[in-house]
């Protein structure tokens, strides 16, 4: 196994292909359309340049927008690429649907790919019907990202690594207050990712999004509205009201707000360059079991027109060399991880950022793999929304009626899908 040293100056672990994959030419499809579309073109260009058997990948990049509906086009076109990027709460409805295919495990092994390098709830949804779909890439959940200028004025601990409780939380909130010049605590928006951050207090406050076999809602539940509660009442005590979409993230670099619960991908714009007092920690356990909701980047076959064995051995020997090399990946994209051994090397440790908050991989939460199942989150946006933005009063109410429409989409799936 040789190593390839790339711009960012880490060293990557050569995949040795089988012959069978030899002088194959494969297609990628993914939507990193962000920053991170660099780090990934360098990886594919590496292996492109210094595999022996001469495999060479032609890398798509679509808009996340436009991504799935352009695989589906794909699909009904039978033009699929061989090898895919897919949400891992995808993987279900790409499965069903016939994107996907599922992998050779053992060759998977061969390539260094194991299910004990993995947290076991990502690796499990990388499965459906009992058979192996995807390989984790990475897991993104939301970051307490903080201005350390202003933390450290309020005479607050830093709190890089560590996972902070309610109480501590709460003190901080109220020590950053103090700081004046017009600066909120926090921002807590009434659009993304407010959401997601109800999700992550449910699941705090030992609730779920879904029952346990997945056929109905569960959000509407006493932990729902305790999530719900905190964030209008922290809204009200810390922020400011109506906030849009974004307007934490513009709010935190310009130094009007000193803590930001955002995603990994924010990393390259909330620290460093793009903001020097910046850096990311743990989001605190608010409400007692600790617990992030998250998504999970995958690797997956395309279930191309005409099967190909020298195109799957190479396209399973890329998707290996991406999880082997997932180093390179996150330290761009900001990500986690999803390998064990890749979040304990010195390598990983030596990204500050990214090692401050990476307890989180192993809290990570994700919907259950049924076909659509997030279709049936939608209404409980709205509700969020509208409670965070005033137009509803009535938290449990709001929850209610969200999880009314959401089982009616749980159960329109289940004829759509065929009941699985």
């Amino acid at each position: 196994m040789t190593a390839l040293l790339l711009t960012g100056g880490l060293s990557l672990a050569q995949v040795t292909c089988s012959e069978e994959a030899s002088g194959a030419q494969i297609t990628f499809w993914n939507g990193f359309s962000g920053p991170d579309g660099e780090f990934m073109t360098q990886m594919v260009n590496a292996f492109n340049q210094e595999n022996e058997q001469g495999v060479s990948v032609n890398m798509t990049i679509q808009p996340f927008t436009d991504y799935y509906n352009t695989v589906n086009a794909a699909l009904a076109s039978r033009t699929l690429p061989d090898v895919l990027q897919v949400h891992l709460d995808q993987i279900a409805t790409q499965a069903v649907r016939g994107t996907i295919r599922p992998l050779d495990e053992a060759l998977l092994e061969t390539l260094g790919v194991r299910a004990d390098d993995y947290p076991e709830a990502v690796w499990n949804g990388t499965q459906y019907n009992g058979e192996r779909y995807a390989v984790p890439l990475d897991i993104h959940p939301l970051v307490m990202w903080y201005n350390r200028d202003a933390w450290e004025a309020a005479g607050l601990e830093d709190p890089a690594g560590r996972v902070l409780g309610a109480e501590e939380y709460r003190a901080a909130l109220e020590a950053l207050s103090e700081q004046g010049e017009g600066a909120v605590a926090w921002s807590v928006t009434t659009g993304f990712p407010i959401t997601w951050m109800f999700e992550i207090l449910l699941y705090q406050f030992g609730g779920d999004r879904f029952n346990e076999d997945g056929t109905e809602v569960a959000y509407n539940s006493e932990a729902g509205v305790q999530a719900l509660t905190y964030l209008r009442d922290a809204q009200a005590a810390f922020s400011r009201p109506n906030l849009p979409v974004d307007a934490g993230v513009t709010a935190f670099k310009q130094g009007q707000s000193y803590t930001e619960w955002n995603g990994t991908w924010q990393l390259a714009n909330l620290t460093g360059e793009g903001f020097a007092p910046g850096w990311g920690a743990p989001i605190p356990n608010i409400g007692g079991t600790y617990a992030v909701t998250a998504g999970a980047h995958t690797l997956a076959l395309g279930n191309t027109a005409t099967e190909d064995p020298a195109k799957t051995a190479a396209a399973s020997c890329f998707i290996g060399y991406l999880s082997t090399n997932s180093l390179e990946w996150v330290a761009g994209a900001g990500h986690i991880p999803a390998s064990l051994s890749v979040r304990e090397s010195e390598a990983f440790q030596a990204l500050e950022a990214q090692a401050s908050y990476a307890v989180m991989a192993d809290a990570a939460v994700f919907p259950p793999t049924i076909p659509g199942i997030t279709d049936a989150l939608a209404p409980l946006a709205q509700a969020v929304e509208a409670v965070m933005a005033g137009q509803q009063t009535d938290i449990q109410a709001a929850l209610n009626d969200a999880a009314a429409q959401g089982n009616q989409i749980l159960e329109q799936n289940r004829q759509r899908y065929g009941g699985r």
